[in-house]
């Protein structure tokens, strides 16, 4: 696969998540950084651990191959406690100011139920990163997270990608790792500008709706 990218991996560590499935959402970090081509030159990962607080745990450049940045994923700490999604966004934006100008941002938000706090809260942490012309996928694990609270933080619904149990995480990457692919070259190149996904039909919008206000 010819890809390459920064992404920011946003993990699950509230204490929903027990100690074995948290395993296996670093399993399938790994394992999805190393379908999109996770190497020196081509795709970059960060890593940052969620649950009443955001921690950024591993930075861009912070290992030097795959075997380096595995060891360093099998060592993030599991932290319990709440489920704050939108300090987890908010740390995002602060790690992905180290992406690079010219490849893809991506940001991979992993949750296996709904925000502890106010949902009001989650489009505002998710601002930066548009800003930042990030492109967010999340991974909803089982029946408990919320469709109307994850579809205020992608742009288009089919980002949302739910996997209905921790055991088929791994066994889901390549359709997964298909998707991101698909989706993240979607954008519209205009005067060598690189406009976000969703972005020209937002401003379609609105320039339909101040010629309406004229006729």
């Amino acid at each position: 696969m010819e890809f390459a990218a920064d992404i920011v991996f946003i993990v699950d560590s509230s204490s929903e998540v027990s100690r074995e499935n948290y395993n296996k959402e670093k399993g399938f970090i790994k394992s999805l950084a190393k379908t999109l081509n996770l190497s020196s030159g081509k795709t970059r990962a960060s890593v940052i651990v969620y649950s009443g607080v955001a921690s950024l745990e591993i930075r861009f450049n912070a290992y030097s191959n795959s075997t380096t940045f595995d060891k360093a994923v099998d060592d993030l700490p599991y932290l319990g406690s709440l489920r704050r999604m939108d300090l987890g966004l908010r740390e995002g934006a602060v790690a992905m100011k180290d992406a690079r100008p010219d490849v893809p941002k991506i940001v991979v938000l992993l949750t296996t139920g709904r925000q502890s706090q106010s949902s009001n809260l989650l489009p505002q942490a998710v601002k930066p990163l548009d800003e930042l012309g990030a492109n967010i996928y999340v991974i909803a694990i089982g029946s408990q997270p919320s469709d109307r609270e994850l579809r205020l933080v992608v742009k288009e619904p089919g980002d949302v990608l739910k996997v209905s149990r921790f055991d088929d995480l791994t066994p889901q990457t390549r359709p997964i790792a298909r998707h991101i692919v698909n989706t993240t070259g979607k954008k519209t190149r205009f005067t060598g500008l690189v406009w976000p996904k969703g972005y020209i039909n937002r401003l379609l919008n609105l320039i339909m709706h101040i010629y309406c206000l004229f006729l």
